[in-house]
């Protein structure tokens, strides 16, 4: 799943989190991003959002049958201070391997891991990432669909 690591005597998990160039871009300027991600099950029309937990869990009642059933839907990015590794394009550019959204070089070795000039964000590894985030809010909100809404904070 993901790699882990100790801070403080606390063994956690740091989970991968694909972003494009734009997202990418908007993270190493300003530092943050929201971070947005439709439900894959969507909630009846009938339903409203209800309350939400802070580790993330999401509550969503039928307001026509208060008493008949309950769903939850698990945020699948992460909880309130998990950490993430960005995971984003690598080019070969005439030999030199650099991260598309800003052409900045890869410093780490990338020939054993693709050899046919580009690395996809989903065969990203931990190691290969120069970002990683904290989440430091998570939230639902109604646009076209309802969506989890992340903000991330740039860690190093």
């Amino acid at each position: 799943m993901g790699s882990e690591f100790k801070i403080n005597q606390i063994i956690m998990k740091m989970k991968g989190i694909i972003l494009n160039s734009e997202q990418v871009n908007t993270i190493l300027d300003k530092g943050v991003l929201e971070y947005r991600k439709a439900i894959k099950v969507q909630p009846n029309n009938d339903k409203q959002l209800l309350s939400t937990s802070s580790d993330g869990e999401y509550v969503f009642m039928n307001f026509k049958h208060p008493y008949a059933y309950s769903e939850y839907f698990k945020n699948p990015i992460g909880y309130k201070g998990d950490m993430l590794f960005v995971k984003e394009d690598i080019w070969n550019n005439d030999g030199d391997w650099e991260y598309s959204a800003d052409d900045t070089l890869v410093t780490k070795g990338m020939q054993e891991y693709c050899s046919h000039g580009h690395l996809p964000p989903y065969r990203m590894k931990q190691h290969q990432s120069r970002l990683t985030l904290e989440i430091t809010d998570i939230k639902v909100e109604k646009a076209d669909v309802w969506e989890w809404v992340v903000n991330l904070k740039l860690i190093k």
